[in-house]
């Protein structure tokens, strides 16, 4: 693998440069001010410059994408990343996709089409988390990808342990909150919220006891 610990994935830059594409077809038909932010209950709360909903997702996109290229060569343990490459390049691949696809609603929503954002974006979140809760028992201690908290990284078993349980708890939750992702009401969207931040708490608990008890 030499020094990288991913091959360059000309599908992601393509899919996201294509994306950029469609921004600037839908430029000339989107209003002076685009709605590029929705609150947990699919109202927007944010408004940008249609200039800037054209040309700042897909930049953040590429920045992730390069983001998740640099950096293993910042990590000093980064020959461990060679150990779950393949976890890595489908979380970056996931994270990447999902922005691609927010992006395209969001012109859909700036240029006129009645697009429920708020639905998608919840089902989006919970297939993201469902991917990433996936590969989390593959993950090998870094510096940069994981439940990184004092525990976790004073101790490998603790680690190791504890991904294995964020793998559980985060398919387990973002699998119910996908479920009621299609329900637009507010006690749906706090439930949704729950779900998804309790699979990503949950974990740094269970470390914190592993702790305790010497692990």
């Amino acid at each position: 693998m030499g020094n990288r610990v991913l091959r360059p994935s000309p599908v992601l830059i393509i899919v996201t440069l294509a994306c950029l594409a469609v921004g600037i077809w839908a430029y000339p038909r989107l209003p002076d001010r685009v709605p590029t932010h929705w609150n947990i209950r699919g109202e927007v709360d944010g408004w940008s410059s249609a200039a800037f909903a054209v040309f700042f997702f897909p930049a953040m996109a590429l920045a992730m994408y390069a983001l998740f290229d640099i950096l293993p060569s910042l990590d000093p343990n980064k020959k461990r990343y060679e150990q779950f490459a393949g976890s890595y390049s489908v979380i970056r691949s996931g994270i990447v996709l999902f922005m691609d696809g927010i992006y395209l609603l969001t012109l859909m929503a700036g240029i006129g089409y009645s697009v429920n954002i708020g639905v998608f974006v919840k089902v989006g979140v919970s297939l993201l988390f469902i991917l990433i809760g996936d590969r989390m028992g593959k993950i090998k201690q870094n510096w940069f990808l994981g439940i990184r908290v004092p525990w976790t990284l004073a101790s490998e078993e603790n680690w190791r342990r504890t991904h294995r349980f964020a793998a559980r708890t985060m398919v387990a939750g973002a699998s119910l909150s996908l479920l009621i992702a299609p329900f637009d009401n507010p006690l749906a969207s706090g439930a949704f919220f729950a779900l998804v931040m309790a699979g990503a708490i949950l974990p740094v608990a269970y470390s914190y006891l592993l702790f305790r008890k010497g692990i």
